[in-house]
């Protein structure tokens, strides 16, 4: 699944509208549901664990009406998924308005997802390390 801005960046409105990484395990979830019985499991009997973030997002999994019937049953180490431990730094507008600053974007949610495709993958994935925070090494 995406992370860091690839997969959490928003512009609080229908133009980013975040949570991608998310969205991610949820269609991983959906292809297990649809393809599992070719590997000899049971649709019915899915299980997801995960540790640390991969927790977290068990957690959330559990609490999203979006996962619901794609899984039967969540174990989740480490972290919970309303933890603040991992998070954005700052509120999602003010990391949109700093991601716009560096890349020279503007800050209108349109223009701002426009300049943002032109950005080279591997400089969004550099810039993507300023943004993320784990308040614990703070």
């Amino acid at each position: 699944y995406r992370l860091g801005i690839f997969g959490f960046l928003s512009t609080k409105d229908e133009v980013i509208k975040g949570n991608m990484g998310l969205k991610d395990q949820v269609m991983a979830l959906k292809w297990i549901q649809e393809n599992i019985v070719n590997f000899g499991g049971d649709p019915n009997q899915v299980t997801i664990f995960g540790e640390s973030a991969g927790g977290a997002s068990v957690h959330l999994m559990m609490l999203s009406p979006m996962a619901k019937g794609l899984f039967h049953r969540g174990i989740t180490m480490n972290v919970a998924g309303t933890s603040d431990v991992w998070h954005f730094k700052q509120d999602v507008l003010i990391t949109k308005n700093s991601v716009a600053e560096h890349f020279n974007c503007s800050t209108k949610s349109e223009e701002f997802a426009q300049c943002l495709r032109k950005v080279d993958e591997d400089s969004l994935a550099s810039y993507n390390l300023n943004i993320l925070s784990w308040n614990n090494f703070q």
